[in-house]
């Protein structure tokens, strides 16, 4: 038997987290939370829509006005070098969960991502439970699976030990999702590829660094 919840029917929440600048000579450096709505100091965290992204929820909510207009591109690119939180709560039934510990009959629990753009790290009840860096491939993040072998998990791109750390309610689930302009950076700086920001002008023609 299997029993399917689709969490895009959950209510969910959009939160920035930090956002950065881009200097001269092509650096990331953190900056001081100062945007809010249209740049105003207010926090940044509004409903959400999953599946959805993050201009358009800030769009639905009235923080920002439509990206496509005028100048707005510029103005609001702020938004590609912030990470973001997506959360929300969900409760699991007595098939799934009885009690704090996964019912015997459901030994496997997958949470099943069908795409998520792009850098990201998905946390269940404040635990780490994987990550993810392609968007154009599911992710199955094993929560529970007592009918795998422990050297099968070892080669998932899950954290190890997540049994029961699922309950019957209150289940928090958060997908942040990184900056991918600093991302990469920071990844290039791992290889001898060339640094995919050097090419930054060309994004963003009347640049004006501090």
């Amino acid at each position: 038997n299997m029993f399917t919840l689709d969490l895009g029917l959950c209510d969910w929440r959009l939160r920035k987290l930090q956002t950065r600048k881009l200097v001269e000579g092509g650096d990331y450096v953190l900056e001081e939370d100062r945007h809010g709505a249209d740049g105003g100091d207010d926090d940044v965290s509004c409903t959400a829509r999953v599946p959805g992204e993050v201009h358009m929820d800030l769009l639905h909510a009235g923080i920002i006005q439509n990206p496509y207009e005028q100048e707005n591109e510029l103005k609001y690119r702020w938004i590609a070098l912030s990470d973001w939180e997506y959360s929300t709560t969900f409760s699991l039934p007595h098939v799934v969960v009885d009690g704090d510990d996964v019912s015997p009959s459901c030994p496997s629990v997958v949470l099943h991502c069908e795409g998520l753009d792009t850098v990201a790290e998905v946390y269940l009840n404040d635990k780490q439970i994987g990550t993810s860096q392609n968007m154009f491939t599911d992710n199955y993040f094993i929560i529970r699976d007592s009918t795998t072998s422990s050297s099968n998990k070892e080669e998932s791109n899950n954290n190890d030990n997540n049994d029961n750390i699922v309950k019957e309610a209150g289940n928090t689930l958060r997908i942040i999702f990184r900056a991918p302009g600093p991302y990469c950076k920071e990844e290039a700086k791992k290889t001898s590829l060339r640094d995919p920001i050097m090419g930054i002008s060309a994004w963003y023609p009347s640049q004006k660094f501090p």
